[in-house]
């Protein structure tokens, strides 16, 4: 069943029923954490609540949805007598936001709230399925650095009978582009020398943590040992004084590489 009801169909009758609509996004307006969506479909439109602003954040002008809620009368005073639902609002239920990434990115910068996956690369992901099984009857927004991975995911995901799922439309650098990266925590990890880059421009906060001294930090690095080459979070400080490397072991094994200031290596040229 794709729908219970019209948008633009619901009343004070229906207050207290949980509904299922399906159309799209025509605006959302933030309020102290909470957030209003304008959500239309061809019998009108109606006011939905999402009561976390960092998901409600993610959603975009024109996008297509599912959305199941409790039709709740809208508190004295806020009542629009101009519109047929203006009576009502939509209270959302929780929606899962899922990071498709690998461990060592999302320990650097994710979304808040978001749930994260502990993989070291994206064929983990179908073995995570049994962690994730919990959530197959919620609604679930996927989400990943550019757009690839996710649309991997939901299509897994719904091949594996998950019905409500979504990603985040050109990814994390898209979302940034639009917003400002507004509730993306920490930084984002990128495949080129720069290894992260900051994208959140109102309200950037750092979850890193040195994996030495424990102090916040928005930097990670590949171990200067090419024989451990583990990928870790570590102050300038602590990489300074050891040299790049995740350990003192490191330090002084054989295989150790200069340390270049970044921790970012490229491989070797094979003559």
């Amino acid at each position: 069943m794709i729908r219970t009801h019209g948008a633009g169909t619901i009343g004070k009758s229906q207050v207290g029923q949980t509904v299922t609509l399906a159309g799209w996004v025509a605006r959302r307006r933030d309020h102290g954490g909470v957030a209003f969506i304008v959500f239309r479909d061809a019998s009108g439109w109606v006011q939905v609540v999402i009561r976390d602003e960092a998901i409600a954040n993610m959603l975009r002008a024109e996008w297509c949805l599912k959305i199941t809620g409790v039709v709740s009368q809208r508190p004295a005073g806020n009542e629009n007598t101009n519109v047929a639902t203006g009576e009502i609002e939509i209270m959302a239920d929780d929606v899962v936001v899922l990071d498709v990434r690998s461990n060592y990115e999302t320990r650097i910068g994710k979304f808040k709230n978001a749930i994260t996956l502990d993989i070291e690369t994206f064929r983990e992901f179908p073995s995570k399925l049994p962690e994730l099984e919990k959530y197959k009857d919620k609604k679930v927004i996927t989400y990943c650095t550019g757009g690839v991975k996710c649309e991997k995911a939901s299509g897994f995901l719904m091949k594996n009978g998950f019905k409500d799922v979504y990603q985040l439309h050109d990814g994390i650098i898209g979302y940034a582009k639009d917003t400002g990266g507004k509730d993306f925590e920490g930084v984002l990890y990128v495949y080129d020398g720069r290894v992260t880059v900051p994208i959140n421009t109102i309200n950037p906060a750092t979850i890193g943590h040195c994996k030495v001294c424990t102090e916040g930090t928005n930097r990670s690095l590949n171990c200067a040992n090419v024989d451990c080459n583990e990928q870790f979070n570590m102050c300038e400080k602590c990489a300074d004084e050891l040299e790049g490397a995740c350990s003192e072991t490191c330090k002084t094994a054989p295989g150790k590489r200069a340390y270049n200031g970044t921790g970012y290596y490229t491989r070797p040229v094979v003559e």
